[in-house]
């Protein structure tokens, strides 16, 4: 008997593509980088996502991403050999374009007292920000009790989903508590000038009972403390003498949830979502801190659960200046500036003519404006100039 020949089936791998430039690369919000794909292989390229791309096809594209994003480049020759690459670009917060606003004290340009220089359009950015969007969150660590959960949502604020903590009604109530803290991302909060918290929530716990706290850590998440009433500037009816809800802290919620069996309805919900903020400038000189959102629930009943989106740490950058020469920080001239100091304004009163620059900075990232000052007293004596 004659045995049947196998032929053995040789995969073909497809020619690798290379990016340039190479491995991740890292910039400031604002800026963009050309990403080339190059093979051996006569591909035809597509990338993805197109967020932040001048065009989705070809060889090169220019990136001008304003979040950290992933692209996925993907080679096709036509004849069935598909090759794929990837590159990663971090966006880190970058300042706003800034001006210097110079104002002369004094009778006038002769009979001056000094020369008022003011930063304008130093405005709050998002040092961190997190909206929920794909299954896999890295940004927090999720953390149950017993039967409670954490469940994706279809109701938001912006993108398509929220997260949600929910309680289990169960035996565990003594130390009950669905928690989701910032894991990753400790907060250097002595690097900006101001910062603020806010995040959008639908708080549907059981009046009374169950209640959403939100917490922050001076040591890196070892010990946890409740924000204090004075810190929150929203509208809603806080408990427990903490910045902590339930349902009944607004009018909406109230009505919208009078059962554990009440939704909220059709998605997105986004009338139902509450807007808060909370002031951080109390922990301005901490290095290590970070946040939670805590849900402590009871034995009893459990209703829908804490809905939230769109998380930010919103920062002003820190401003310095330079050089330092005939800078004050006070109207009296007694108070030198001091170099690397933040100061929104100062007060200049230099020997002639001198270029100030303000330079607002968050991390690697800057941005600056020049102004030229000439103290005229130095230079005219009854309006005649002496040399």
């Amino acid at each position: 008997m004659v045995k049947p020949k196998i032929t053995p089936t040789v995969a073909v791998q497809p020619d690798p593509i290379t990016i340039t430039p190479f491995g991740s690369t890292t910039f400031c919000n604002g800026n963009s980088v050309d990403l080339t794909a190059s093979s051996t292989a006569a591909y035809t390229y597509t990338w993805s996502p197109s967020t932040g791309l001048n065009t989705s096809t070809g060889a090169t594209v220019t990136a001008n991403p304003s979040t950290t994003t992933t692209y996925t480049v993907t080679g096709n020759n036509g004849s069935g050999m598909i090759g794929t690459k990837s590159i990663t670009i971090t966006v880190n917060p970058a300042p706003t374009d800034i001006t210097i606003q110079s104002t002369i004290n004094g009778v006038d340009a002769c009979n001056q007292n000094y020369i008022e220089l003011a930063v304008n359009n130093n405005n709050a950015v998002s040092s961190f920000k997190e909206g929920f969007e794909t299954n896999t969150i890295t940004t927090f660590a999720f953390a149950t009790n017993g039967s409670a959960g954490v469940y994706i949502e279809p109701y938001y604020t912006e993108g398509s989903s929220s997260r949600s903590l929910v309680g289990s009604g169960d035996s565990d109530w003594a130390s009950g508590n669905t928690r989701m803290t910032l894991a990753n991302n400790v907060i250097d909060l002595s690097q900006y000038a101001s910062a603020t918290l806010t995040f959008d929530h639908i708080c549907a716990s059981e009046a009374g009972y169950d209640f959403g706290y939100v917490q922050y850590s001076l040591d890196a998440g070892s010990n946890w403390i409740d924000f204090p009433t004075s810190s929150y500037s929203g509208s809603g009816t806080l408990k427990n003498g903490v910045v902590s809800f339930d349902k009944s802290s607004y009018s909406d919620w109230n009505t919208q949830f009078t059962s554990s069996n009440s939704t909220p309805g059709t998605a997105p919900a986004s009338s139902l979502f509450k807007s808060e903020s909370i002031n951080l400038n109390a922990y301005m000189t901490n290095t290590n801190f970070r946040i939670r959102f805590r849900l402590n629930y009871d034995s009893s009943t459990d209703y829908y659960g804490w809905i939230i989106d769109n998380v930010k740490i919103n920062v002003v950058p820190k401003v310095v200046w330079s050089p330092t020469t005939n800078l004050y920080t006070d109207t009296a001239l007694t108070t030198a500036y001091t170099s690397g100091a933040n100061a929104s304004t100062v007060y200049a009163l230099p020997n002639g003519v001198e270029n100030y620059t303000a330079t607002a900075i968050i991390g690697a990232c800057t941005k600056s404006d020049t102004k030229t000052v000439t103290n005229y007293t130095k230079r005219y004596v009854c309006n005649r100039i002496v040399s």
